[in-house]
């Protein structure tokens, strides 16, 4: 039986008796009820979670109003350089008010021996004392030396009505704090006394580790970030992968074995990353631009996290180059002169004025229940060297996937990969019980008689050279309609098999 998520029953016990549990949403990588997609910290909360920045209170509640104590910013500093008790210089600590027991001792004592932090006093901490704005300023860009980073810029803080305010131990994290985007102010003002709360650190986490780690101020991803799962949604595969996933017709896996809808996003020619891109595991963002009010077409330039270009939806059909950006839906197209967005209907002209994260259909089509089929690779021409980077992709897909309900597709053709057999023994460890090797039983003479086909020669001739029978083959990699009967078979037997299906 398909297993429970304890979050959604959480998130639909908050649902107003309004409205139906058939429409309730959620978003499995936040967990919690009190962060409310759209608002202003949403996407620095869920960034935060899902790169182990900064925790929950608890697990279903982030704490967004809680103020800040030195201890968690320090624990929040901590969990950047992922450190650990082995990696403290065997000293004591100065502290009476920390204790080795304590969840927050290895990150203190971590930042203390790494002169980012000091004491109120000589002999105490005040773990539990609030953080104010200034105070984190002033953290901030101790941290930032510590890591090499240039801390000489400075902003005028005169443009804040405030700025009297700010004392002169402060002075320089608050300059650099606003001079590097981590501060904007408020109401022009920068409340440097203020206490600092979860959801004010949480964003300023997000822009301080994103803006490091790409060399760019963060996107707008708000809009993605929102994009929901719809509950209690009935069984249903989705597919994504290149040619070979999208041959596998939703008959017979739908008609014939499994009876359930069956959504295919497999789009030919495409590498292995664009199936993340389509489903929404991999952010891609539109870089800025002006969309007209009609529907004359535009440039416009596909980029990742860290600025590489990228021609998403090259390959694809109308259908599923269709994306929106900032609000306007339309299409994307290629040509030798690049790539350009055509919004689907008239409206007003929309300037974009930063890197704005396109959103897909299959982002705003994802259902609790749905069944994740990934086969894809081929185009790639990974070895058994490279095929972690296959790893890599397939495990943010699964990441992004609201269960743990998955089916990894294995390789075919040795013709398109030479160590395709490689390349799917790490598949096989890395996946277990989720990967079905269809190449291994494809390779069989029993495959062939499993299905009523008397082998020939040439079939021989293949399987001896390590290549699928001729007589399974459409040409070099794709196959003939029992081809792909069988692998849907072998699918939906995993799919079964697993405990799938409600």
């Amino acid at each position: 039986m398909k297993k429970v998520i304890c979050i959604l029953l959480t998130v639909l016990m908050l649902v107003p008796f309004s409205i139906s549990a058939a429409t309730a949403e959620y978003d499995p990588q936040v967990p919690f009820t009190d962060a409310k997609p759209g608002a202003w910290y949403y996407s620095a909360v869920k960034y935060c979670k899902i790169n182990n920045l900064l925790n929950g209170m608890t697990e279903v509640n982030f704490g967004l109003n809680t103020t800040v104590s030195r201890a968690m910013f320090v624990q929040a500093l901590a969990n950047f350089e992922g450190v650990t008790a082995d990696m403290l210089k065997k000293e004591p600590t100065p502290f009476t008010d920390i204790k080795p027991e304590h969840w927050f001792y290895v990150a203190v004592e971590w930042a203390r021996q790494q002169g980012i932090v000091g004491g109120m006093t000589e002999t105490t901490f005040s773990p539990n004392g609030a953080l104010t704005r200034a105070q984190m300023a002033r953290l901030f860009c101790q941290y930032a030396k510590y890591k090499g980073l240039d801390t000489d810029k400075k902003a005028d803080l005169t443009v804040f009505t405030d700025a009297a305010k700010v004392q002169s131990w402060a002075k320089e994290g608050m300059e650099y704090c606003v001079a590097t985007g981590l501060f904007v102010g408020d109401g022009g003002k920068l409340d440097p006394n203020a206490k600092a709360t979860r959801a004010q650190l949480a964003v300023v986490l997000y822009k301080f580790d994103y803006q490091n780690k790409y060399a760019h101020p963060i996107p707008d991803s708000a809009a993605a970030d929102a994009c929901l799962v719809e509950a209690d949604s009935k069984d249903r595969v989705v597919i994504f992968g290149d040619s070979m996933s999208q041959r596998l017709e939703k008959d017979p896996l739908r008609s014939k074995y499994l009876k359930i809808p069956v959504q295919n996003y497999g789009i030919g020619g495409e590498m292995a990353e664009a199936g993340g891109f389509r489903q929404g595991s991999i952010p891609i963002y539109a870089e800025p631009m002006t969309i007209p009010a009609d529907k004359t077409p535009v440039p416009v330039t596909l980029v990742t996290d860290n600025g590489d270009t990228k021609d998403l939806g090259h390959f694809g059909d109308g259908v599923s180059n269709e994306f929106i950006i900032a609000g306007v839906k339309g299409k994307v197209i290629h040509n030798d002169d690049g790539a350009f967005f055509t919004r689907n209907t008239e409206g007003e002209a929309v300037e974009v004025n930063t890197r704005t994260r396109i959103i897909t259909p299959a982002m705003q089509d994802r259902r609790e229940n749905d069944i994740l089929v990934i086969w894809t690779g081929s185009n790639n021409r990974y070895n058994s060297e490279s095929a972690y980077k296959l790893v890599n992709t397939i495990n943010e897909m699964i990441k992004y996937h609201p269960t743990d309900e998955y089916v990894i597709v294995g390789l075919t053709s040795k013709d398109y990969m030479p160590d395709v057999d490689g390349v799917n023994d790490v598949l096989r460890e890395a996946y277990g019980e989720h990967f079905v090797d269809v190449r291994a039983y494809l390779m069989t003479e029993q495959c062939l008689l499993d299905n009523g086909i008397t082998p020939t020669q040439a079939d021989y001739d293949n399987m001896a050279k390590g290549e699928i029978p001729a007589s399974l083959l459409a040409d070099t990699i794709h196959g003939t309609a029992t081809f792909y009967d069988i692998v849907s078979k072998m699918i939906a037997d995993m799919i079964k098999e697993n405990g799938y299906l409600s």
